[in-house]
C-alpha cells in the first residue's frame, strides 16, 4: 500500500502525461539539435572530392586524417540559391580546411549584396594566378 501511495503521489505531482504527439515532437527536436552542425552526405562527398583534387589535408568527417597541407591550382565555384545554405557550406568548408596552407584565404563568398569594389577583388583573386591568389573555393 505504501508503494502504491508513493507512486500515486509522484504521478499527481508530475501532472498529466504528455500527449504522444508532444513527446514525439520533443524527441524530433532533440535529434535535429544533435545533428545541426554535422555535415550532410553531399557535403562529405564534396569535401572528399576537394581532398582528392585540391588539398590532401582537407578533413572529411568520419574519415581518417590525411597528410598534406599544400593546395593544387584547381579551383571550384559552388552556386546556391539560399543564404542559409551558403552560410552552412562556408562553415563546413572553413572547418574542413583549417590547418591547411593559407586556410583562412581559401574560401571566398560572392553574393548579391557584395559591394562592387569587393566583387572586383574576389573576381581578381579567383581568376588570377593561383601562385599569387590563394582562393580555391568560391561560394
Amino acid at each position: 500500500e505504501e508503494a502504491q501511495v508513493e507512486a500515486a503521489t509522484e504521478a499527481a505531482l508530475a501532472g498529466p502525461p504528455k500527449p504522444a504527439a508532444e513527446r514525439l515532437l520533443e524527441e524530433m527536436t532533440a535529434i535535429a539539435e544533435a545533428a545541426r552542425s554535422k555535415p550532410d552526405a553531399r557535403v562529405k562527398r564534396f569535401l572528399a572530392w576537394v581532398r582528392t583534387h585540391m588539398c590532401p589535408g582537407v578533413r572529411v568527417p568520419g574519415e581518417p586524417a590525411a597528410a598534406g597541407k599544400e593546395w593544387t591550382e584547381t579551383r571550384v565555384i559552388i552556386f546556391t540559391e539560399y543564404e542559409a545554405t551558403l552560410t552552412y557550406l562556408r562553415e563546413q568548408l572553413e572547418l574542413a580546411v583549417a590547418g591547411t596552407h593559407l586556410a583562412e584565404l581559401r574560401v571566398a563568398v560572392y553574393r548579391g549584396s557584395t559591394p562592387p569594389a569587393d566583387r572586383e577583388e574576389i573576381k581578381r583573386a579567383f581568376n588570377g594566378d593561383p601562385a599569387k591568389y590563394p582562393v580555391r573555393v568560391l561560394l
